[in-house]
């Protein structure tokens, strides 16, 4: 079924069910023998997420030992996995750099593409002698499936969830705040997250009014990719400061780096003016609006 609770489904049921679900899906993409590995672990990366936002939805419910064991469980099978897709993103990162600045400063990429490449080759073939790492994931998953089942979900609507929900806002809420006031990319990093969390908070509740709560996931989708993106260019600026010879000497990381922070510049704009939008109420007032479609949704399918 579709990453969401269904209009006449409970909390406690609906979130059990989609933990489930994405960790099936995980397990499965793990063990598969159809799926390039690459993609494999794209996949179990973004499910991690997926499962992580769903304990931060039902942190009050779950309780802070089960929240805090599951999470890390979650984050650390993400971990184990995170050099393959590091090294790949890094790769695309400058490549979409190059093609937006076509005619400004092409040639400058080839020795920096040429040893991205080679590099996320060499971790690519590391991870295939490595072959026991989503075989070792796989098992970790599995025995936390085994304990969904026992995770204390009671509550049977939308305050049960209100409180991780409202959470996550106010996050969102003041990292929009803090990148406003001082432009770090360690301050933009920490309003990605809370805003990719909410965009699957967002979806999980986006039954209870699809228009609605569509917008807003398409809108918190854009934030989302603006703030992805610029994080990406911060971890390859980072990577050209420490090691200049990745473009071919200094001069030439020089300029990529000024073309990533001019680049960064117009994201992180991008960024604070929908942002703005986003979040332009109060947390509470979000929340309660939110909850009222939830109510009216589930009046109606209740008959």
């Amino acid at each position: 079924m579709a990453y969401g609770l269904e209009p006449d489904e409970n909390p406690a049921d609906g979130l059990k069910r989609i933990a489930l679900e994405q960790l099936d899906q995980a397990i499965g993409n793990a063990v598969s023998a159809d799926m390039a590995r690459d993609e494999a672990v794209h996949d179990v990366r973004k499910c991690m997420k997926k499962l992580r936002a769903v304990l931060r939805m039902a942190r009050a419910e779950l309780g802070e030992s089960t929240f805090r064991r599951e999470n890390t469980c979650f984050r650390e099978a993400a971990k184990r996995l995170s050099g393959l897709r590091e090294a790949a993103v890094r790769v695309s990162t400058a490549e979409k750099l190059q093609t937006h600045f076509t005619g400004q400063a092409i040639d400058v990429f080839a020795p920096l593409l040429d040893n991205l490449r080679a590099q996320a080759e060499a971790v690519r073939a590391e991870h295939l002698d490595q072959g026991d790492a989503l075989s070792d994931v796989a098992a970790v998953l599995r025995d936390a499936r085994a304990r969904v089942d026992g995770w204390p979900l009671r509550a049977r609507d939308f305050p049960a969830v209100a409180g991780g929900v409202r959470r996550v806002y106010r996050q969102g809420r003041k990292g929009l705040c803090l990148a406003g006031k001082k432009a770090t990319d360690e301050h933009f990093h920490e309003w990605r997250k809370a805003v990719k969390c909410l965009w699957y908070h967002a979806r999980l509740l986006e039954s209870a009014w699809p228009a609605m709560m569509g917008a807003l996931v398409w809108e918190l989708d854009v934030l989302g990719d603006a703030l992805g993106e610029d994080h990406d260019l911060a971890d390859l600026r980072a990577a050209l400061a420490k090691k200049p010879e990745l473009a071919g000497g200094l001069p030439a990381s020089e300029a990529i780096m000024r073309l990533c922070v001019q680049r960064q510049d117009e994201l992180r704009q991008a960024a604070r003016s929908l942002g703005a939008r986003v979040y332009a109420e109060k947390p509470r007032a979000f929340v309660d609006r939110l909850g009222a479609y939830w109510k009216v949704s589930h009046a109606s399918t209740s008959g």
